[in-house]
């Protein structure tokens, strides 16, 4: 396993992270042993969240923690708080929010403190100082050792920075969100400066995109008027938009997979996100021993891509995110990944 810094904190993470978003699906036996093999192969860090099965994934990582007996630091615990119930303050993001729900996080994790406290989507109805105050509590309380945000636009995160600089807070260290080969702008445009000037952390979600990336839809058309396809039809709209062409360009893919690199299409899907230099972690997820090994060895695979092979899959993804232009040299500024892979 690799380990890399999140952000600017001295945090060191695996490369590769165990979200644990399915294993409220499964039954305990098979997600313990999901959790030990991550573990041993050099896995530390481990994402959950208090909506994630109304609060039975952090009880399952608890019970898995104790069951197994692994020393609370040589684990390195996220969890995320949104809607957690139907009262007035269930939801969003008020100081009296953010504090009940950390102190419940804890009760149903069964531990004593938080390392990285997520703060999942942008609440509009209470000011960034609010939050900020109200995380830096439980962090002087020892209760929280970071924190980061998920789903937040480069502004608000940059918002978040000024205030913990003005009021000498504890600044977040990490964003949470969706990054792979069809959903790029995010991370290759629009956070460029936050990586540059803030040495922001970034933990991926959706690296496979709801299976789109696996190739399990190839020759399928996906319907969004269908209950299943509510999510993807939320996370996943630049395919959704033109199913037909990302289709094609997927068959593409799974070829140079399986012929070039000997590897499965979800393979290289998640080994393009690791080559991106910005990553700190990549999270992966499954009540799937055999996928969860699968996503595991491309520690062993990312670095031996070949450079015609990345420049082939940039030529079939044909999506690089805009760029900004440079009016003293006159042209276009490369993107951090292009400036960083020579592709």
């Amino acid at each position: 396993m690799e380990y890399t810094y999140y952000g600017d904190s001295g945090l060191r993470v695996s490369k590769i992270g165990l979200g644990l978003m399915k294993i409220s699906n499964s039954d305990l036996e098979n997600s313990t042993k999901i959790f030990e093999y991550a573990f041993k192969k050099g896995i530390n860090l481990f994402d959950t969240g208090e909506f994630y099965g109304e609060g039975q994934s952090e009880i399952m990582l608890g019970q898995m923690i104790k069951k197994l007996n692994i020393p609370r630091e040589k684990l390195v615990i996220s969890t995320k708080l949104w809607n957690f119930g139907q009262g007035p303050n269930d939801r969003m993001f008020s100081r009296k929010r953010i504090i009940e729900g950390v102190n419940n996080c804890l009760k149903r994790l069964n531990l004593d403190y938080i390392d990285v406290l997520i703060i999942s989507r942008f609440d509009l109805n209470t000011p960034v100082e609010v939050v900020v105050r109200a995380v830096n509590y439980l962090i002087n309380k020892g209760l929280v050792f970071y924190w980061g945000t998920s789903q937040w636009s480069a502004d608000r995160i940059k918002q978040a920075h000024e205030i913990c600089t003005k009021l000498n807070l504890i600044k977040p260290i990490v964003e949470q969100t969706q990054y792979n080969m069809i959903e790029r702008e995010k991370i290759e445009y629009e956070f460029r400066d936050l990586f540059k000037n803030n040495k922001l952390g970034i933990s991926v979600w959706g690296v496979l995109y709801n299976g789109i990336l696996s190739g399990q839809f190839i020759d399928k058309e996906i319907d969004p008027n269908l209950p299943e396809n509510r999510i993807r039809s939320f996370f996943c709209q630049l395919y959704m938009k033109d199913q037909k062409n990302w289709n094609e360009k997927i068959k593409k893919l799974k070829k140079i997979a399986e012929e070039k690199l000997k590897c499965s299409l979800a393979q290289l899907t998640i080994c393009w996100v690791l080559l991106n230099p910005d990553i700190s972690t990549c999270l992966i997820g499954s009540n799937d021993l055999k996928r969860i090994e699968e996503g595991i060895d491309c520690i062993n695979i990312y670095k031996k891509i070949p450079f015609d092979v990345l420049k082939e899959i940039e030529e079939i993804l044909d999506n690089k995110p805009q760029r900004d232009f440079d009016y003293d040299n006159f042209q276009e500024v490369k993107s951090r990944r292009e400036i960083a892979l020579g592709v």
